[in-house]
């Protein structure tokens, strides 16, 4: 059994990757060949769904690095969806939550994100 689980949906011209399990060394791989995917499927936003998320390491830091690097690159959007405390102390401790538009939901039916909230200390 596969420690994680990916789907993809496109939706009004957003691509969601929904995550769930652990992104490590092992799995990275196939985080990354997703999100390539996902990618070249849109010239909107791409949606990293974090929510499920019950690992991850330096591996899924540099997957999503580089996932922001190329929206940059290509003027659009990376969009995360804030996971667990565990997963969002990874993202803060490195950064890399400065470098993403970090939101607690998929975007609605309406298109727009939902912000993140702050939590306090």
């Amino acid at each position: 059994m596969s420690r994680l689980l990916i789907h993809s949906h496109d939706g009004t011209g957003d691509v969601t990757v929904s995550v769930a399990g652990e992104i490590d060394l092992a799995t990275a791989d196939d985080l990354e060949q997703a999100m390539n995917r996902a990618a070249a499927a849109t010239t909107r936003r791409l949606i990293l769904d974090l929510r499920h998320v019950v690992f991850m390491d330096s591996s899924g830091i540099a997957v999503i690095f580089r996932q922001q690097k190329r929206a940059q690159a290509l003027a659009r959007p990376l969009i995360v969806v804030r996971g667990p405390p565990q997963v969002q102390r990874l993202l803060d401790l490195t950064g890399l939550s400065e470098r993403v538009e970090l939101v607690d939901e998929p975007p609605g039916s309406d298109g727009q994100p939902r912000p993140a909230t702050t939590s306090g200390g």
